[in-house]
Formats: structure tokens, sequence, C-alpha cells
């Protein structure tokens, strides 16, 4: 299984689905603090993608940009985004505007659509890092599900403001 790329789209989150990221996020919730536990999405992010280490104002930090409180900050603003995204699982349409201006807002950092699937990677190595045992070929395809459907509106808000792919 491991942190493979599968090719992300749009699709609908089926019932089970949702409940196996409800599920599974409670486990990744119960392992630790979102600036511990989160933290290691952006090192895989950062290592497989170091050309995406300019799109983030901590790595201009001297010493360790990974124990920077930009950083910390950083993280648990993510976590938080993804823990009220699987809150809202069962209607996502209303986190739609949402993710739509946070897509919106990245675009002004340099993000690029090109730039969700590396995230969306890096993500799913974290919640298997910390699920362990508990991540389960059903439970990665979940979240890939999810992750797919959360990266489209986020794609939306980048369209809207450049009006391009990305």
């Amino acid at each position: 299984m491991g942190c493979t790329s599968d090719k992300m789209a749009l699709t609908t989150i089926p019932e089970d689905e949702k409940q196996l990221v409800k599920n599974s996020w409670n486990i990744f919730l119960s392992r630790g603090d979102f600036s511990d536990t989160g933290s290691y999405m952006y090192k895989v992010l950062l290592q497989d993608n170091p050309h995406l280490k300019s799109l983030f104002s901590f790595m201009n930090v001297n010493g360790a940009p990974f124990d920077s409180p930009m950083f910390k900050s950083h993280v648990r603003n993510v976590f938080t985004v993804i823990g009220d995204a699987v809150d809202h699982i069962d209607d996502l349409d209303s986190l739609s505007p949402i993710l739509k201006e946070l897509g919106a807002k990245h675009q002004g950092y340099g993000a690029k659509k090109q730039h969700l699937e590396p995230v969306g990677n890096a993500l799913l190595c974290a919640i298997e890092k910390q699920l362990e045992d508990d991540f389960t070929q059903n439970v990665h395809r979940a979240w890939r599900t999810f992750f797919a459907v959360l990266s489209y509106s986020f794609a939306q808000g980048l369209d809207q403001t450049n009006g391009k792919d990305g």
C-alpha cells in the first residue's frame, strides 16, 4: 500500500467510506497533537517535492524550520481544516465555499492544482504513519476519495482567482 500515488478525481463519497474516514480520524486524533502528527506530512511533502519549499514561509527560518512556531501553527491550521471537513463529511456542500476561499488564498502564495496530488499523498502518509495497522486498504481508499472531493473545491478556488488550470 504505502505512500504511492493514485490519480485523484472528483467522486462522491460512499457511506461506508465516510464512516471509515470518521473512525480513522478519531484514531488519528487520539495519537497525538496536530503539530506532531501533522508535521510528518510536511516532512514527506518537502522531501519528495523540494521545489515546493519556496511556497512555505516557515522554510525561511534559520536553524530547524520544522521546529519553528510558524511551522507548528501552520500544521495545526491545516489539520484543523481537515478535522472540520471530517466533521462535515455528511454535508460537504457546506464546506465547499470555505475550501474555495482557501484555494483562492493559496493561489496568492503560488499554489497550483498540480500541487494537490503531492499534498494528498503526503497527508495519506501522515495518516498511515499514525494509524499503523489500522490503516487498511479500505481506509486508504476512503481517505483518497475524501481528499479528492476536498481538492475539487480547493481547485475551484484556484481557478476563480487565476482563471487557469493552475
